[in-house]
């Protein structure tokens, strides 16, 4: 029988093409969707690629800017091979950078690097918490006595104030006496002059502190002197209370050490102000941070390259800033030393050991940390050239009668002391002395105190 289509036949046949095409014609135009998209993200991929590449250059330019310092590693010390594993391995899971502040009167900070330039005003251990990010500050004070040496001659060791590492021996000797003083591992530093701090204040918009009119007064005498060693102007400060300070202000707040607490307070203030500028540094967009970058470069020298640099600044947001504290937590009063025949008073911890044992709770949550030997060595060292007898002072009757002195005439002006010291420097250029250390051959110049 001759078989035939009927209408239902035709219709479902036409049908079932047009279906086919349609098919195909979707599969076609997922596929051309699929490969549109495929080429926007490797444009968008190319294009964030680019302006990744661009920005990291820009940085790069910039940081060229910054004195990157070249350290020989082979020559910084600690006491890793007298520590335990279980200390080394806490000790990996931080990283530990060196804050200096430097009073030099040189904002070159090539010259500021080398020897027999500056004191250091400001030291402290910044130490980061690699998996929380948390952020701890620990000041040294700066007349704690501790044991120093040339890096490349360590038998030329002394036993003098913190502050004088710097001074004889360079910033990298500065980093070592804190590792094998105190059984840290500090790897590298930053340092900076007046005008770092000065620039990067005024930079995120100034910070608002908290003073006393005490410090008010002392923050106008510091800024004379600050201005005159800088070339930026100042404005006066009129009240106390909680005031906006401005970069010259907030510099000449971290410099007081003459009101009640002394040193101890002085470096209280320069917490305050990092405190109070990596707050608003948090908060800070693109266009903010590059002016602060600005601001900066040209007074920071570093042992950190400028790779990590870029690491750290890109990932500012994730940090948070945990306790801050000063070394030694315990300390004893009025010991004093004797250099080229002068007594020195210094900070001497009460004890190193129990202090250091401290330390390491604070800054690494070690519970009943055991110092290494040689920190016990130093510890025995410390207790015997540090004397703290009282110090009987042979005093001339003043054979002019009593006057009535304006309190104004009284008051010890910081420009005067700068000017003493620098006088005081230029006498002892030539002179030798007695002094505690291993090695007095050809010793330099004895630094003054400063203000």
């Amino acid at each position: 029988m001759a078989r035939y289509n009927d209408f239902d036949d035709d219709y479902y046949s036409e049908r079932e093409e047009r279906t086919r095409k349609t098919t195909k014609n979707k599969k076609n135009n997922k596929k051309r969707k699929k490969r549109i998209i495929l080429v926007a993200v490797e444009i968008a991929l190319v294009l964030i690629l680019a302006t990744v590449l661009i920005v990291v250059n820009y940085i790069d330019k910039k940081l060229d800017k910054i004195h990157i310092v070249d350290i020989d590693e082979n020559l910084n010390e600690n006491n890793e091979d007298l520590m335990d594993e279980d200390t080394i391995e806490v000790l990996k899971g931080y990283t530990n950078i060196l804050l200096i502040g430097v009073d030099a009167r040189d904002n070159d900070m090539s010259v500021i690097s080398n020897r027999y330039v500056s004191h250091s005003d400001t030291m402290i251990v910044c130490s980061i918490n690699n998996a929380t990010k948390e952020v701890k500050l620990l000041s040294i004070y700066r007349d704690t006595i501790m044991k120093m040496n040339d890096p490349e001659k360590p038998e030329d060791f002394k036993f003098r104030k913190a502050t004088e590492a710097i001074f004889y021996y360079g910033p990298q000797a500065t980093m070592n006496m804190l590792n094998v003083n105190l059984d840290l591992k500090i790897t590298d530093y930053i340092m900076v002059n007046w005008s770092a701090l000065i620039e990067i204040v005024d930079s995120v918009g100034g910070i608002d502190v908290e003073i006393t009119e005490e410090e008010r007064k002392w923050i106008n005498e510091y800024q004379k002197d600050t201005s005159k060693n800088t070339g930026k102007p100042y404005k006066e400060l009129k009240n106390s209370g909680m005031v906006h300070m401005d970069g010259m202000m907030a510099t000449s707040f971290c410099r007081i050490r003459y009101t009640a607490g002394s040193d101890y307070k002085r470096t209280e203030r320069q917490r305050i102000v990092l405190a109070e500028i990596f707050k608003k540094a948090k908060s800070m967009n693109v266009t903010q941070l590059d002016k602060v970058i600005d601001a900066v470069v040209t007074n920071v020298a570093t042992t950190i390259d400028q790779g990590e640099l870029i690491k750290m600044a890109s990932s500012v947001a994730s940090y948070s800033l945990g306790e801050m504290g000063g070394f030694p937590f315990e300390r004893k009063e009025m010991g004093h030393i004797t250099v080229n025949d002068k007594l020195q008073y210094v900070v001497t911890p009460d004890t190193l050991q129990s202090n250091v044992s401290q330390m390491h709770k604070f800054l690494f949550g070690t519970e009943g940390y055991v110092p290494t030997a040689a920190v016990q060595e130093i510890e025995n060292t410390i207790y015997n050239v540090v004397s703290f007898e009282p110090v009987i002072e042979e005093t001339t009757p003043d054979p002019t009668p009593e006057t009535n002195e304006s309190e104004e005439d009284e008051e010890t002006t910081v420009e005067s002391e700068t000017e003493s010291e620098t006088e005081s420097e230029t006498e002892s250029e030539d002179s030798t002395g007695e002094d505690i250390g291993n090695n007095n051959e050809g010793e330099e110049t004895q630094p003054s105190e400063e203000e």
